[in-house]
């Protein structure tokens, strides 16, 4: 299960030491810490980021990735005043990924519509673009610093917003240090992190697999399927690699 890592956002009816808990009970050796309520709604400092770290170690999480908050947390927000706050949120959540030696962040780059005033606005599209280059431009610097890679995922918004394919996106990042600057490809019950090396797209060594909250949803008895075959489909791979008892997952 080396290569596997399963996120806390599978496990939002509990607190972030449970949700660790669980997920090494399971078998991975890799985890993604949800950066918003339950779980860490605030960047963790002081004797909570030491005991956290502490926490990670004991159930030996050898590769570790936050996922930055999410809703309103984009790096194409519209507005020059909202972008600015965001961009804030940001380089906090960086430097705790940092601080528990995540190798990436995970970050949307686009908003959700129902979050942008006007949304239907022709201007849009052309500022969203814009804001995402500004945002990273403001936020390269941490990256390097605290040697955390920050990684685009795009959702499948159903609108005439930019960057909303892979294709989009890589026009963006070919402008950053592939050390610095990565992709996510989402599937239907699945994330790969995806890293550019010598302008190829390249899987990072580390895939970091989380389940969808809308595919699968975890009870005390393990896995309830919503999504139907999708999520039976991710059980039926994970057990055919291997990969997890996924039954203990509880």
């Amino acid at each position: 299960m080396k290569c596997v890592s399963y996120s806390t956002v599978g496990f939002t009816d509990r607190n972030i030491e449970a949700a660790l808990d669980a997920i090494a009970e399971a078998g991975f050796t890799a985890v993604e810490i949800l950066g918003q309520r339950p779980h860490v709604e605030q960047p963790y400092e002081g004797r909570s980021l030491v005991e956290l770290r502490q926490q990670l170690d004991s159930r030996h999480f050898q590769h570790r990735t936050v996922h930055a908050p999410l809703t309103r947390n984009v790096l194409g927000a519209p507005d020059e005043t909202w972008r600015q706050e965001v961009v804030d949120v940001f380089k906090a959540y960086l430097r705790f990924a940092g601080a528990v030696d995540a190798r990436d962040i995970v970050i949307h780059p686009i908003p959700n519509p129902i979050f942008v005033p006007d949304p239907d606005n022709p201007s849009l599209a052309d500022r969203m673009s814009d804001a995402v280059r500004r945002s990273l431009d403001d936020l390269i610097s941490v990256a390097q610093q605290v040697g955390v890679c920050m990684a685009l995922e795009n959702l499948p918004y159903h609108c005439h917003y930019p960057l909303l394919s892979l294709g989009e996106l890589r026009g963006v990042i070919d402008d950053y240090p592939a050390e610095w600057v990565g992709l996510v490809m989402p599937g239907p019950s699945a994330t790969i992190l995806l890293s550019r090396s010598t302008r190829r797209v390249r899987v990072f060594e580390q895939l970091i697999y989380r389940m969808l909250m809308l595919t699968i949803q975890m009870t005390i008895t393990g896995f309830r399927h919503t999504g139907g075959s999708t999520g039976r489909r991710f059980v039926k791979l994970l057990r055919k690699w291997s990969m997890a008892d996924v039954g203990r997952l509880r």
